[in-house]
């Protein structure tokens, strides 16, 4: 059994600890691949295979004691990367063009989303690619950038194809190329993007950076708007509104098979100073439950990061959608 259905298998049956949106995520999966067929799609799961690979053969950790490291994906970003690039319609192009994926800090997200960005400037085998880091500010379009910039440079086999220049990472072989790029909307014209990755996107007051990015991936067959967040506190924000629909569809109360949703957060009963509900917002915590006689509470790191997480989102309240309880916000 693959990693990742062995991740939703131990999320199931209880064996993770998830909250709803996340069971709901994986239950969709197993639904799909039951019924799929019915509305044209199905599972590659030797494109899930070879874009898996493809982390844990070229890329490397950067930071930390893991620098030098190969980037094994956990069991949450196998499922998520293995969802994105294994489902497929009849006609052999992607199911999902968007991804939205909601988790804690310290997850690991800026790597993934990296990575996901460096797949498809070289792998994906797509002409003339176009891979935008967008956010707000520069200099925060620039941290998802600067470690896929990290990751080039650190691989002997991308090195040798993709040129590193300011600000630009340029495959000469296939025209393809991948930049940091802010909400200056008026600089957004001529594109035609490949994938677009939006880092933290609940600091972002509007959704024009997004509708932008979408309106330009019109030419491409397998575009891929990529987005992984922390949760945020603008309830009018777009970040709220994609969330809101992301449950939605988990529910079943929207049909959206163009839209991979992956929402880690607490559940409305959970107590969020309990550390066994921690995993439920941080999944890259699950590894740790099998390390003999390791708490999470034992680790300052992992706590400041929950209080930050969850602490002040006790003070929002909790919104509701189509009456049932999205994640706390």
């Amino acid at each position: 059994m693959r990693v990742w259905d062995q991740y939703v298998a131990d999320v199931l049956d209880g064996t993770i600890p998830a909250c709803r949106w996340v069971r709901l995520a994986c239950q969709r999966h197993l639904d799909d691949l039951a019924t799929g067929h019915e509305r044209g799609l199905h599972f590659d799961t030797s494109s899930a295979d070879a874009f898996i690979a493809f982390f844990e053969r070229f890329l490397t950790h950067t930071k930390g004691r893991w620098a030098g490291q190969p980037f094994t994906l956990l069991p949450w970003q196998q499922f998520a990367v293995a969802s994105l690039f294994g489902w497929k319609r009849s006609d052999g192009s992607r199911r999902f063009s968007t991804m939205y994926t909601q988790v804690g800090r310290k997850n690991g997200k800026t790597q993934l989303l990296a990575g996901i960005g460096l797949a498809l400037l070289d792998f994906d085998g797509e002409p003339a690619a176009e891979v935008y880091f967008a956010a707000t500010k520069r200099d925060q379009a620039k941290v998802a950038h600067d470690e896929a910039t990290r990751m080039v440079k650190a691989s002997p086999a991308l090195a040798k194809r993709v040129t590193v220049f300011r600000n630009n990472l340029h495959v000469k072989a296939t025209g393809s190329k991948c930049e940091p790029l802010s909400s200056d909307q008026n600089s957004l014209d001529g594109l035609s993007v490949s994938c677009g990755v939006l880092d933290e996107f609940h600091v972002h007051k509007d959704a024009g950076v997004l509708n932008v990015l979408k309106s330009a991936t019109g030419s491409r067959t397998n575009p891929l708007i990529a987005i992984i967040t922390t949760a945020g506190f603008n309830l009018d924000g777009p970040c709220f509104q994609m969330m809101r629909n992301a449950c939605q569809v988990l529910e079943g109360q929207a049909t959206d098979d163009s839209l991979f949703a992956l929402v880690y957060t607490l559940d409305e009963e959970d107590d969020f100073t309990d550390p066994d509900v921690w995993v439920k917002a941080n999944p890259s915590l699950v590894p740790m439950r099998h390390q003999p006689g390791r708490r999470w509470d034992d680790d300052e790191t992992i706590r400041t990061g929950i209080r930050q997480y969850v602490g002040p989102i006790q003070g929002i309240g909790t919104a509701h959608v189509g009456g049932q309880n999205p994640p706390r916000w």
